[in-house]
């Protein structure tokens, strides 16, 4: 392959509990002209689990108010339909 690796990206909200050492093998393991990018909202044992490439955002800050939408008034996570779930 020519020219900079493709990047492939791990989100994880929380990066990296201690008891997440399956993700961070999974992020090393990456190769044969790939790069692993990690974004996530909120760091923790960065020391332990060193990567290359970190990107932090921020959590909206209307976060709350689509939870409380679908806690409180009935809306629910989205469900497939019967088509989608009948497509192979």
């Amino acid at each position: 392959m020519t020219g900079s690796p493709r990047t492939v990206a791990f989100f994880c909200a929380t990066y990296l509990k201690p008891e997440m050492h399956h993700i961070h093998r999974q992020i090393h393991a990456v190769g044969n002209g790939w790069q692993a990018a990690v974004i996530a909202q909120k760091v923790e044992n960065l020391p332990e689990f060193p990567v290359d490439r970190l990107e932090v955002v921020r959590r909206s800050p209307w976060r709350f108010l689509a939870r409380g939408r679908e806690r409180y008034l009935g809306g629910g996570p989205w469900q497939i339909t019967q088509g989608e779930a009948g497509r192979r």
